[in-house]
């Protein structure tokens, strides 16, 4: 099991998410799911990913094809480090894996983006209107790629 709210990354066709404990997830062909799936094996609403109690749970609302962990169709799973689910089917649909590292799996696409704004469905909520600028290790940005180790600094060098 999983306490204390911990960290959970869950990779999926070759993308890592980062999860937060105070959202749920909806993975389904429904294009405002939070991960859209294309084949048609997967349901409009195919599952959904969330913090309960005390761990991650991974549900399934009653999907047309099912999901499937070891082997077996599961209706609710708990979704900790080394899970492994697939949707649809139970060995060729779409793989879930969770892990409490950021590590992705071989071949994964680590671009990731985090959204800067006032608006506060951002990553990061900030007041843009500050007429002191935004740096990044100390050189006034409009606009840039962040790399690791860079220092955003908001409203003052």
């Amino acid at each position: 099991m999983e306490y204390g709210n911990s960290p959970l990354f869950l990779a999926i066709e070759g993308s890592v998410l980062k999860l937060d404990p105070n959202r749920t997830y909806t993975m389904g062909r429904d294009p405002q799911s939070d991960v859209v799936l294309q084949e048609t094996f997967i349901s409009w609403r195919h599952v959904r990913i969330y913090w309960g109690a005390t761990s991650w749970a991974l549900e399934d609302p009653n999907s047309t094809n099912g999901t499937y962990g070891l082997g077996q169709r599961i209706p609710l799973a708990e979704a900790g480090h080394a899970a492994v689910f697939h949707l649809g089917n139970g060995d060729e649909g779409p793989e879930l894996q969770f892990a409490r590292s950021p590590m992705p799996p071989e071949g994964a696409d680590t671009t990731s983006v985090t959204r800067i704004g006032p608006s506060s469905d951002n990553d990061l909520t900030v007041d843009v209107g500050t007429p002191h600028g935004t740096y990044v290790d100390g050189h006034h940005v409009e606009r840039t790629r962040l790399r690791p180790d860079d220092t955003v600094t908001v409203g003052h060098q």
